[in-house]
């Protein structure tokens, strides 16, 4: 390893190489600090929007009815209902199964 040469750009390429990338990461924290302040006036917008709804202020009727159609609760979570209750169904069955074999075992 004594022995080994390490070769270094010259100084003036350095200071030009550092400066670009330090120009550049500029930028891009610019570009982190004007969407991170995006998304917190956003979530502010919401929240004042969700309380005006509340209060009564915001009468959301007329945007209601031009939003796309979506089908009621009930019949849009019939098909993801049922096979979660068998998964629950198949869960007990296991855990009282589980817990007959340790009864016995002990």
């Amino acid at each position: 390893m004594a022995d080994s040469v390490c070769l270094f750009p010259p100084l003036p390429e350095q200071t030009a190489i550092v400066e670009y990338l330090d120009a550049e990461t500029a930028k891009l924290d610019t570009a982190i600090a004007v969407a991170r302040r995006e998304i917190e006036l956003l979530r502010e917008s919401r929240e004042r929007l969700i309380a005006d709804v509340v209060t009564g202020k915001v009468d959301v009727r007329e945007v209601a009815v031009q939003l796309p159609y979506e089908p009621p609760e009930e019949e849009a979570g019939t098909e993801e209902e049922e096979p979660v209750a068998e998964e629950l169904a198949t869960v007990a069955s296991q855990e009282e199964a589980n817990g007959e074999e340790r009864d016995s075992s002990q």
